[in-house]
């Protein structure tokens, strides 16, 4: 599986286009969802276009810097 900042990207299953594993496609539209009190974003694979998560918002804003 393709490690991205720190998060697993696309655990679930192995993407059936490329044989070292999904890998984000940062130009792709954020999908963002929230399961209550978390906040995830998620960007579709470069190669299936499956849907992964990149991880929190929360956890994410601590590693940009501008």
């Amino acid at each position: 599986m393709t490690e991205y900042e720190g998060q697993r990207y696309g655990t679930e299953e192995i993407c059936p286009n490329n044989e070292t594993g999904h890998e984000p496609d940062l130009l792709s539209p954020i999908l963002i969802t929230s399961d209550g009190g978390v906040t995830y974003l998620d960007v579709s694979c470069k190669h299936c276009g499956r849907s992964g998560c990149l991880g929190t918002y929360d956890q994410l804003v601590k590693e940009i810097s501008w």
